[in-house]
């Protein structure tokens, strides 16, 4: 476009200056026809090298909308009007964004002489806006849908911002009751006295995130074992813009693995057992065949005999059920047992087998009794 010129033909110096302005401006008379404008104005609005210099301004726009033409109708008469965001419908169905300001300028006279408008074309802010809300959205809409994890939305400080379902479940409280406290509530009070909480923040800021697993505390004041993981987030400039922190609750997965080693330490035992029951077992079998044998040929002490035959007979029945347990069948608890009787045998092992000075007493109930036993 050519430059505005003085009347002798020389640019203005705040033509010049209009002109190189890395803003879209343009300056327009009383009749809305163009009288200067920056070249950013040319290529915001893709007019290239066109002259538009004297032309009106819906001339060249002729498919701005009448409210557009009131707003410059008002500032005309005097009126400063600007918008951060405004949504301009083009013709072919596009939509262009703009934030603008319009003011009357004024002659040497003091009248209004017509009107500057500056105005950025922000269509590529407010996209890039609306895909950031729709991925939130999407994002909020996802993690409502999550109940087996809990997430959390922390602010630099670790104030909660919001959280999903699941955390609501978990943690027994309301958002409404949580919003804005500080995630230490959810912790003991061990771990928020010895700062192990700034150390987890700390330590995400620095590494990107920080996982690990620790007792958490609900609304009830019951606690719970939880996995968590708590991620830094950063903005295009790295900085830390909050935190994520997604946990799950493990108890159940922590008792079944505590069961684990459990049933794992119990075949180690019945191993053990075993081993230990198959040498008694066979060292057993020689001394019953010898009290068979003494029976017969020592039949003044047969009382004593039949007591130490009781007793072998006894171990031998022990060695019976540790080999059953070894080999990790079912106990057969359908058998009656007489706890009298096997307190009169053990009655006799102790009377022959304690010194002279040693006396047991013992004592039975009358009513005869019957538990089941293996």
């Amino acid at each position: 476009m050519e430059p505005a010129r003085d009347s002798g033909g020389h640019i203005t110096s705040h033509a010049v200056f209009l002109k190189h302005t890395p803003a879209a401006v343009a300056m327009f008379d009383r009749s809305m026809c163009y009288v200067l404008c920056s070249d950013r104005w040319l290529t915001d609005y893709g007019l290239g090298d066109r002259q538009i210099i004297g032309h009106s301004h819906y001339e060249i726009f002729p498919d701005a909308p009448v409210t557009w033409k009131e707003l410059h109708r008002r500032c005309l008469a005097g009126e400063v009007l600007f918008d951060e965001r405004s949504r301009f419908p083009r013709d072919d169905g596009s939509v262009v964004w703009l934030k603008w300001e319009i003011r009357p300028w004024r002659g040497a006279d003091g009248e209004i002489g017509g009107i500057v408008m500056f105005t950025e074309v922000i269509t590529s802010v407010v996209e890039a806006e609306e895909r950031l809300r729709a991925s939130e959205e999407h994002f909020r809409m996802l993690a409502a849908c999550v109940q087996d994890y809990a997430i959390f939305m922390l602010d630099p400080t670790g104030r909660i911002s919001t959280w999903n379902s699941g955390a609501r479940a978990a943690t027994g409280y309301e958002e409404s009751e949580i919003a804005g406290l500080h995630f230490s509530i959810f912790h003991p009070p061990e771990d928020v006295a010895d700062g192990r909480l700034e150390r987890k923040l700390g330590h995400a800021e620095a590494e990107g995130k920080w996982e690990g697993e620790g007792w958490l505390v609900r609304k009830d004041g019951s606690r719970y074992l939880a996995w968590e993981v708590v991620t830094a987030l950063r903005d295009s400039q790295g900085r830390v813009r909050g935190f994520s922190k997604v946990t799950r609750d493990i108890t159940e997965r922590h008792q079944a693995e505590k069961e684990r080693q459990r049933s794992q330490r119990l075949q180690s035992l019945g191993t053990l057992a075993g081993g230990i029951a198959h040498d008694l077992n066979n060292a057993l079998g020689p001394v019953l065949l010898a009290l068979e044998l003494l029976k017969s040929v020592r039949p003044d002490d047969g009382e004593l005999l039949d007591t130490l035959e009781g007793g072998a007979r006894r171990a031998a029945d022990i060695v019976k059920q540790l080999l059953t347990f070894a080999a990790g069948a079912e106990v057969d608890l359908n058998s009656l047992v007489d706890p009298a009787e096997a307190v009169r045998e053990l009655e006799k092992i102790l009377h022959s087998g304690f010194p002279k000075n040693i006396r047991a007493v013992v004592r039975l109930a009358r009513e005869p009794m019957a538990i089941r036993a293996d």
